[in-house]
């Protein structure tokens, strides 16, 4: 429990950083709320459609990025996630988020 109350606290701290892209119209927007959900409800693989479409169109945006990821793992994408996971490390070495949702991966699937 302190585990996870850590984690989620780590990641709020440092959810600030240079690795952003806005969601520039409400249908969009409307469709991360609407994958979020689904993702709260344990309906992955209709978040994944969802954040596949918008992970196309806004591929550095985080919370994309973050739940698409999630979601992946979720439906036992394992292998699939930790690449992408990697990939966005690589490409934003400074962003502590990635850092931390790699890290938390790793744990949580070894």
């Amino acid at each position: 429990m302190a585990k996870c109350l850590l984690i989620i606290l780590l990641t709020v701290l440092f959810s600030c950083s240079a690795f952003a892209q806005e969601i520039d119209n409400v249908e969009d927007k409307a469709r991360l709320g609407l994958a979020q959900s689904y993702s709260n409800l344990e309906k992955f693989n209709d978040a994944i459609v969802l954040f596949e479409r918008l992970h196309s169109k806004y591929p550095k945006n985080k919370a994309v990025s973050i739940g698409h990821v999630r979601a992946l793992a979720k439906t036992d994408n394992i292998d699939r996630a930790l690449d992408m996971l990697s990939n966005l490390v690589d490409e934003y070495p400074d962003d502590t988020v990635m850092r931390l949702e790699l890290s938390q991966m790793l744990v949580l699937c070894y």
